[in-house]
């Protein structure tokens, strides 16, 4: 089930991350975002080549040929490593810029054309110096302008139409560098019939447009494929070895959701009776999901099977980062945002328990804070895929039970949930809540341990150390005395619901209370690509480790 909850996490870190500076439309993109991005590394390594190239050409015309045959300097030796140094510097300008997540993955690639015309441009001054100083019309053999408008459009795809008036363009370099030299050195007019000699520059740049032509058909099927449903998947923003998560707009509403997707694979598609079991399993948590009505519970869309098999449920897309993630970018939190935190999802639990379900995986990767409109450090909580109800034996659905082991986190696990006991009530989320809130306090888990079996006895066993002597921050008493009642080993001994237990937070007094307008100032402070992030604009289209 951490496979799920790293799936889950990339709904929300992904939100609160940067925006792309580009975004594919349904207007009949010639490329779909990803295959964009991956053309963009390989304009990484088709410049990065260019530059050994060059160098080596240059260090062989520049010391290692003069030195082997005793060559006096001539004025196309000086040309040539010019040449070759504009080579290296042109390559490397645009590493660097395929390199900069500044700059948009389609302005890359249009820049890269402008790249292939220039060295062919060095090229072509390669082969008229060679002609002028052979007294050749004409080169023996195909000009290298030849291999380059062949190899890169095959490295570096980009829109056939493009691909071929660069293509055209450079090789027609040969023929025009040639014709303005005689021009302005001998005033002579080349025939028109002297393009024959350059044949086979305008085939190779027809043949380069192949490969584009290919990259389109394929990028139609990849958009046709990624079709489930109502939804158009966008851009993947997690996987793991169950599934994956994309990025995804309805197709009427142009609604952007997280699309969590299991792969027939996991399902046990060579197992009927396994795959049953595992599409019950998913089916259960986009149902158990959808029936709550909490605010602070993840939302769901929609959920069905797609063509190929696969499972997949459409959630809302959060902005912010899960409760694992924050503490360890931004450290443990004051003890007044730790409560206001712990009893939001509260909120969410309890409305699952009244409705007879127990979540059995409350982790601090299971539970979001976010932006919502105007509400700042708002809890959602995630992945019900382990939830049990209390009402009917759903439990027997759960593939990790049919596999004889005991479900959930061993870090977060209430000792009769790690003793395997099957009588759990919702006292045992109340547990897993109150080692959340020891982890928010400290960064830390509420025990230590080399391995997940003795991480479970020790939850069985062991007494915690109090949060204030492992915090760096300091921890209020009110508080900390809360937590520990909630890792009671005796479920009798802990809060015995969730809004009992919110009702003990919220008596908690604290110097400063944490309100939205100082949830305001520290996302903008501290996240301000979560603080000023605006939806997505509607745009027409044609969420497991």
């Amino acid at each position: 089930m951490n496979d799920l909850a790293t799936i889950d996490s990339a709904i929300g870190s992904h939100a609160g991350s940067r925006p792309p500076l580009w975004q594919p439309t349904g207007s009949s993109p010639d490329l779909v975002a990803d295959l964009h991005r991956d053309a963009s590394r390989r304009l990484q390594v088709i410049s990065l080549v260019s530059m050994v190239v060059w160098a080596i050409y240059f260090v062989l015309g520049q010391w290692v040929i003069p030195a082997a045959t005793n060559e006096a300097p001539h004025i196309k030796n000086q040309v040539a490593h010019v040449n070759c140094a504009l080579g290296f510097l042109f390559s490397l300008g645009i590493y660097l810029l395929a390199r900069s997540s500044r700059v948009a993955p389609q302005r890359q690639l249009d820049i890269g054309l402008v790249y292939m015309v220039a060295t062919a441009a060095l090229l072509a001054t390669f082969n008229v110096m060679h002609l002028v100083w052979s007294e050749q019309s004409r080169l023996d053999g195909v000009s290298w302008i030849c291999v380059w408008v062949v190899i890169y459009p095959m490295v570096v795809p980009n829109a056939p139409r493009k691909i071929l008036a660069a293509a055209l363009l450079a090789a027609s370099l040969d023929p025009l560098f040639l014709h303005v030299y005689r021009w302005r050195a001998e005033g002579v007019i080349l025939p028109a019939g002297h393009l024959l000699f350059w044949v086979d520059n305008y085939i190779c740049a027809l043949l380069a447009v192949i490969p584009a032509l290919i990259l389109r058909q394929m990028s139609r099927k990849v958009q046709r494929a990624r079709e489930l449903g109502s939804y158009q998947l966008e851009e993947r923003i997690g996987h793991g070895g169950m599934g994956e998560v994309w990025k995804a707009r309805h197709n009427m509403l142009a609604r952007p959701a997280a699309v969590k997707i299991i792969r027939a694979t996991a399902l046990g598609a060579h197992d009927s009776r396994a795959a049953r079991a595992t599409l019950k399993r998913f089916e259960r948590e986009a149902q158990a999901t959808a029936l709550l009505q909490s605010p602070h519970t993840i939302e769901v869309f929609d959920f069905g099977l797609g063509r190929d098999g696969t499972f997949y449920y459409v959630m809302e897309l959060l902005q912010g980062f899960d409760l694992d993630t924050f503490i360890k970018r931004f450290g443990p939190l004051p003890s007044e945002r730790v409560a206001s935190l712990l009893m939001q999802a509260c909120h969410s639990l309890e409305d699952a328990h009244q409705s007879g379900l127990i979540h059995r995986d409350v982790k601090p990767a299971n539970i979001f804070t976010c932006r919502k409109g105007q509400d700042y450090d708002f809890v959602k909580v995630l992945d019900f895929g382990l939830v049990k109800s209390e009402r009917s034996d759903m439990e027997q659905a759960s593939l990790a039970t049919m596999q004889g082991i005991t479900t959930g986190t061993p870090g977060f696990m209430a000792p009769e949930q790690a003793r395997g006991d099957r009588d759990l009530d919702q006292r045992a989320d109340l547990y897993s809540l109150g080692c959340v809130g020891y982890w928010l306090l400290t960064g830390k888990l509420l025990f230590a341990a080399q391995n997940p079996v003795q991480m479970l006895l020790q939850h069985v066993q062991d007494v915690p150390i109090p949060p204030s002597q492992r915090s760096e921050v300091a921890v209020h008493a009110e508080l900390e005395k809360v937590i520990l009642a909630c890792v009671e080993k005796s479920p009798a001994s802990r809060p015995q619901s969730a809004s009992e237990l919110a009702q003990q937070l919220a008596r908690c007094r604290f110097d400063s209370a944490w309100d939205n307008d100082r949830a305001r100032s520290w996302w903008r402070k501290h996240a301000p690509e979560v603080a000023s992030a605006t939806p997505a604009a509607p745009q027409p289209v044609g969420a497991v480790s």
